[in-house]
């Protein structure tokens, strides 16, 4: 194999440790080889202050002309207005009207690219074939049947692994999985995405593939912090720091 050329300082077993994932839950657990490294993604949304200061002006604009002009604007919004009405007669924002302001973060996504081995026909034909791992992702992302509702015909479709988002108390949905990595990576609480796999065209004497490649893409439940996003890592140390609230990014406007 191929992986100890990213490592160095190890053996090639112990690069392809390195490599080796399982994913478990709802009735699913199947281990291959990760054909490359694991891939995580994320993203950010930001706004201009302009653009917020434009929504005050409006929400004051809309608040003054129904309770009448005896009512006047907070202190936040009376400057939101006078910035924006200056703005109108230049051609270019000012420093402060053009800094970004985050507004929402999206839910990191862990992609894998992996190959399922069938080492005999005997283990092909069993539930750790390759064939069978990739066929068991598959209820990751296909609905079941379920009992249709009284006085509704048609097929009544229940969520793949009976998946059910978190509900009072519970600190994790229904009909989730866990993928594992070496020993160095572990996230619970995640759903699939997407998944899709190849069946090799060489055959093993019973017909079974030789291997099957695909890849699969996880997210979280819900948006993680930080925080918890570390402690997906074992053994890791990062140094954290906060950052700056919407007052500070915004001067002390409010």
């Amino acid at each position: 194999m191929v992986y100890s050329q990213n490592v160095k300082g190890i053996s090639e077993d112990q690069a392809n440790e390195l490599y080796k994932f399982m994913i478990s839950g709802g009735g699913i657990q199947v281990e291959g080889q990760m054909q490359n490294q694991l891939s995580i993604g994320g993203a950010n949304g930001f706004t201009d202050v302009s653009a917020v200061l434009s929504e005050l002006s409006d929400m004051a604009s809309g608040i003054s002309s129904k309770l009448g002009s005896a009512i006047g604007a907070v202190k936040a919004v009376k400057q939101g207005m006078d910035a924006v009405n200056q703005a109108s007669s230049r051609s270019k924002v000012t420093d402060f009207e053009s800094r970004l302001i985050w507004e929402n973060s999206e839910k990191p996504q862990f992609a894998i690219e992996y190959t399922f081995y069938n080492q005999s026909q005997q283990q092909a034909e069993s539930t750790k074939g390759a064939l069978s791992m990739a066929i068991a992702l598959q209820k990751a992302v296909l609905p079941s049947k379920g009992t249709p509702a009284k006085g509704r015909p048609g097929v009544f479709f229940k969520s793949p692994l009976g998946y059910k988002p978190k509900t009072g108390n519970s600190k994790v949905a229904e009909g989730t999985l866990t993928l594992s990595i070496g020993q160095w990576f572990r996230a619970s609480d995640l759903v699939v995405r997407s998944t899709n796999f190849t069946p090799s065209i060489q055959v093993l004497g019973n017909g079974h593939p030789v291997l099957v490649k695909g890849s699969i893409v996880l997210e979280p439940t819900e948006l993680i912090t930080y925080e918890t996003f570390l402690g997906y890592f074992r053994n890791v140390s990062v140094n954290q720091s906060s950052g700056g609230s919407l007052n500070e990014i915004l001067g002390g406007l409010f």
